[in-house]
């Protein structure tokens, strides 16, 4: 078969030269696994007319009976998380958590409060949030009894490096 024209060939990733110290090969490889990476934004999750007095209360994602989780295509980690609500918070705190099968990751949560009465996001720092391929992701809220209002719809969302 003959080449096609203009095409060069299959690309390859670099390759470590030759003669490196095992830990110049180490910095190599590491920086080659990094500049692959890409960070992605998910969201969807929601819940309409916020109750009050909610504990871990695991966010709708899709509709229907499907898990309401977002499964983990690779490792990767969680860089920021972030909360709305359309209608700004008049009494008590409003909490979100991130969970990973279903045990809460790590302690950063973003807060509905008197100082963020609509909106909070909330920046991880670098790999405090891992996770591998397959763990499945989901939001959780956590409401006060002085929560109001009630009426407010929520929003949220992650961002995660894979």
């Amino acid at each position: 078969m003959a080449p096609v024209p203009g095409r060069r060939g299959t690309r390859k990733a670099p390759s470590i030269p030759a003669g490196f110290t095992p830990e110049q090969k180490a910095f190599f490889e590491a920086m080659i696994a990094t500049t692959k990476r890409v960070i992605y934004h998910v969201d969807g999750w929601f819940q309409n007319a916020v109750a009050a007095s909610q504990t871990n209360v695991v966010l709708t994602l899709y509709q229907g009976n499907a898990p309401q989780v977002w499964i983990a295509p690779r490792d990767g980690w969680v860089h920021d998380l972030w909360i709305s609500v359309d209608s700004p918070r008049t009494a008590g705190t409003l909490t979100l958590a991130v969970f990973k099968n279903g045990t809460q990751l790590g302690v950063a949560t973003a807060v509905i409060d008197g100082n963020n009465p609509s909106y909070d996001l909330t920046q991880v720092d670098n790999r405090v949030l891992p996770f591998n391929a397959g763990d499945k992701l989901d939001l959780r809220v956590t409401t006060t009894g002085a929560w109001l209002p009630t009426t407010a719809n929520l929003r949220a969302g992650i961002e995660v490096e894979i």
